[in-house]
């Protein structure tokens, strides 16, 4: 089976070491580290050629998606509590780069928009990832449409 060399370091294994770092640190390192991490996703995991191995047989590409699905997260977290909306912003950008499509971020982006009291851009997003899901054939689901809704929902007074 097709795979990499012992010894060899890669985009994952810094990104998992980083992400390990971010856990023992207090907010304002974690935030670094996890934004170092972020800023390795250049595309989805292993989707250049030759990489074929990763996709069979290994849990590299699921590794990868859940690492950059944690890291963005938990950096979306970390910043909104500082109230810094744009690298929460810039965390979702980056981990859509790697997982275009993937509710959980844009949920986390819907909550960075309604958050920043950004009604259009909650809307927004949510719109881009119904056309992202029509084009396969598929809706949002049920947690993505309930909290579309609440987020847009009328504060009662």
């Amino acid at each position: 089976m097709k795979g990499l060399a012992d010894g060899v370091t890669t985009d994952l294994a810094i990104l998992r070491h980083l992400y390990d770092e971010a856990q023992q640190m207090p907010s304002s390192q974690a935030i670094e580290l996890l934004w170092q991490g972020l800023e390795l996703v250049e595309g989805p995991p292993f989707d250049a050629d030759g990489y074929d191995w990763a996709h069979h047989g290994t849990q590299d590409v699921a590794e990868a998606s859940s690492l950059i699905e944690r890291s963005a997260a938990q950096l979306v977290e970390l910043a909104l509590n500082v109230d810094d909306v744009e690298r929460a912003r810039g965390a979702i950008t980056q981990g859509l780069r790697g997982l275009p499509g993937d509710e959980v971020l844009y949920r986390l982006r819907m909550r960075v928009e309604h958050h920043a009291g950004n009604l259009a851009g909650v809307r927004t997003a949510y719109d881009e990832l119904v056309r992202y899901l029509a084009d396969l054939d598929a809706e949002p689901s049920s947690p993505t449409v309930d909290l579309w809704r609440s987020l847009l929902r009328p504060v009662q007074a």
